[in-house]
């Protein structure tokens, strides 16, 4: 009897070992899976600054959209009205609104046309263009 509780206790000591060493197993699988993703993520999340960098924005303006950095005559600052203001604006800032709303209804209308090779752009181009025209209507402006 006394054989078989140590055969007993012996055997339960040898699984109890070996699930042991089987967990510590999958631990060590799950820490190094977890260091392949986080290398993932700081992978990707570099990627994300490269696309997103000022420089890359503008090369990719440029040659898919034909954009350029403005001039400083180029730049015009639209003054806000104040809360109780009224928001009705002067006949020279409906002027230059309408003009620069038709400047991008026009390269809207360039892009719908395919003269640009982003697919999103083209598809959002229409629309786009229409809602300059609506603005450009009640601006007053041409279009």
């Amino acid at each position: 009897m006394s054989l078989l509780a140590l055969l007993l206790s012996l055997g339960l000591v040898t699984w109890r070992q070996s699930r042991a060493l089987e967990l510590s197993r999958e631990v060590d699988e799950a820490r190094q899976a977890r260091a392949l993703a986080e290398s993932d993520v700081a992978r990707l999340e570099q990627g994300i600054r490269a696309l997103e960098s000022r420089t890359r924005v503008v090369r990719d303006a440029a040659a898919r959209l034909g954009m350029r950095m403005p001039t400083a005559s180029e730049i015009v600052i639209l003054p806000m009205p104040y809360a109780g203001e009224d928001s009705t604006a002067n006949e020279s800032e409906r002027a230059v609104v309408a003009s620069l709303i038709a400047r991008f209804g026009a390269r809207l209308r360039g892009v719908a046309a395919g003269d640009a090779g982003d697919d999103h752009v083209q598809e959002q181009a229409p629309e786009l263009a229409n809602v300059a025209g609506g603005v450009l209507a009640e601006t007053g402006g041409d279009r």
